[in-house]
């Protein structure tokens, strides 16, 4: 499975961790805090457009909607 995630803090980065070494790949972008290169599974991206056309769903560590209804 390929699963986004986009944003977040160190919880959020241990959560890709998790999903990494379940074998599925993670892409994951704004995490340049907690990886600084490509891991086993994980791949960085510096692109949303890119990262969201790689992953079969995405989880976020923000909330991405203004106005509760729409994302």
């Amino acid at each position: 499975m390929n699963i986004g995630i986009i944003g977040g803090d160190l919880r959020i980065a241990k959560l890709a961790q998790m999903y990494a070494k379940e074998k599925n790949t993670v892409n994951i972008l704004g995490f340049e805090k907690y990886f600084t290169d490509n891991v086993e599974n994980i791949n960085l991206f510096d692109n949303m457009e890119n990262l969201i056309e790689k992953s079969d769903f995405i989880i976020s560590g923000i909330p991405f909607s203004r106005d509760d209804i729409s994302i």
